[in-house]
């Protein structure tokens, strides 16, 4: 069961109850309405006692509320002095007693619906003001980002965006909506309806849905001649973010079906937003700014052949098979990992390697480093291996609603796997391992990946190896 409302006397915002006052209208000669009676508080046992469910599905049915809109009909049916009662994500819906509600049989259920319509368009106002917070507070994100993470000086081909950032970024805005205290409870409470609300589920391929609210598309806006001021990038998604809950919330208050086909009924069902909103715009912005940094590097990075070498040992802090400031160890794994980046310079007819190009400089960006970058590829590679992307919806969603291990996105932030996907090449042996020198890079590409190479094709492509012809001589020819 979600947490009982607040007392009215600790309830605070734009829809309070307001204590110690009772009205002095009479309901056809029945006692005076006192506000402070425990059946005019929004509370999970009241929802199931007036049958709100019941009634917000034959009001959903009312002509009236078809043509005016479900919200409109309600409150121009049993609060018409509520005239300014308007909600959307720029103005909050305020009914700030029972004394608001028209004396009428069905009383009760008209006010605890007005209520928790305001508590809805609350969450939704919020959520998408967090959304704008920090996209508007994200300094970072510029023009710079490009030099200090890509050699080429150049931006990664149109495909990467779509693929990368446009999938990462739709399941980033989603998982904030776990922010809201009155929410974390989730598909615990109110069952399938609430829980959509962050199940995540693929879009079309124009740009990805979230079940309800998100919904980017790659546009013009977002095509890569533009790159160069990643901040208008991320600005532009944020922009269709806000626009897509506004857009889902103006159908769900109007009675009508969000993007998932859904009902605001079945949002609400079981009292599932009987608890007042409390903004938690700063907390969004904390974990949305790292990410979107997170998301432009593992971008720049994975066009530019940017891999993680993988290999047994039985003591990784002694190996040193590979370049020291590229090396990760993790507790209790018998593996060792060292980054790389392979690069032609035109002087050698090898290619270079060198730790990931930029790497000193994360810290520049929330904070970064090339071990959290390394945690969350490796992370993402044991789960889904090169196709992470097809599975960071639902896993992401999985790990939210698991609260005991403390695996959340909320939690982990950039260190969440799939946050970056730098593709992992898992050598047993280490036989393509080696320190950064150009005289041994003949023997140290990476040709081999999985166990008997089953792995190589699949780790090529994500690499972006496949296309190279220095790496196809090499590798494919056996030259290694």
């Amino acid at each position: 069961m979600p947490a009982a409302a607040l007392p009215a006397e600790e309830r605070q915002g734009e829809n309070q109850v307001i204590s110690g006052e009772s009205s002095e209208t009479s309901r056809d000669g029945a006692e005076e309405r006192n506000c402070e009676d425990p059946d005019w508080r929004l509370t999970p046992e009241n929802w199931e006692k007036f049958e709100l469910d019941q009634w917000l599905l034959k009001w959903s049915q009312n002509q009236t509320a078809v043509d005016m809109g479900l919200v409109r009909a309600i409150s121009a049916e049993f609060a018409p002095a509520l005239d300014s009662f308007t909600c959307d994500l720029d103005h909050a819906c305020e009914i700030r007693s029972c004394d608001e509600i028209t004396p009428h049989p069905e009383e009760h259920q008209a006010y605890l619906a007005l209520t928790s319509f305001a508590h809805f368009n609350d969450f939704m106002r919020f959520y998408a003001e967090g959304i704008t917070i920090a996209q508007t507070h994200d300094n970072s994100l510029g023009p710079g980002m490009i030099k200090a993470f890509s050699q080429a000086g150049s931006p990664p081909p149109d495909t990467m965006v779509t693929r990368e950032i446009l999938n990462a970024v739709a399941t980033f805005l989603a998982i904030p909506m776990a922010l809201f205290p009155e929410i974390a409870v989730l598909a615990t409470v109110a069952g399938p309806a609430l829980s959509k609300m962050v199940l995540l589920n693929a879009g079309t391929p124009g740009g990805l849905a979230t079940g309800i609210n998100i919904r980017l598309s790659s546009s013009k806006t977002l095509l890569l001649d533009e790159f160069s001021n990643v901040g208008n990038l991320i600005a532009s998604l944020s922009e269709q973010a806000r626009d897509s809950l506004q857009s889902d919330n103006t159908a769900l208050l109007a009675g009508k079906q969000d993007a998932s086909k859904s009902y605001l009924r079945e949002y609400l069902a079981g009292g599932a937003f009987t608890r007042q909103i409390v903004n938690p715009g700063a907390s969004i912005k904390e974990y949305l700014i790292p990410l979107y940094a997170a998301s432009i590097i593992n971008t720049l990075w994975k066009s530019q052949h940017t891999y993680i070498m993988m290999a047994d040992t039985d003591d990784c802090e002694a190996d040193t098979r590979g370049p020291r400031e590229s090396k990760h160890c993790r507790k209790d794994d018998k593996h060792v990992y060292y980054a790389y980046y392979a690069h032609m310079d035109g002087r050698v007819m090898f290619p270079q390697i060198s730790a990931p190009y930029g790497y000193d400089k994360l810290s520049s960006y929330s904070d970064l480093n090339l071990s959290i970058v390394m945690e969350s590829s490796i992370n993402a590679y044991n789960a889904h291996q090169f196709t992470y992307d097809d599975v960071r919806a639902d896993r992401w969603t999985s790990a939210l609603l698991d609260t005991q291990n403390g695996g959340s996105p909320l939690d982990l932030g950039p260190r969440m796997e799939g946050v970056f996907t730098i593709p992992v090449c898992y050598d047993p042996e280490g036989q393509f391992i080696g320190p950064i020198d150009a005289r041994l890079m003949k023997r140290k590409q990476p040709c081999k990946c999985g166990q008997g190479g089953i792995e190589t094709g699949a780790f090529a492509d994500a690499a972006g190896f496949m296309g190279e012809g220095w790496w196809q001589s090499q590798c494919m020819s056996g030259m290694y």
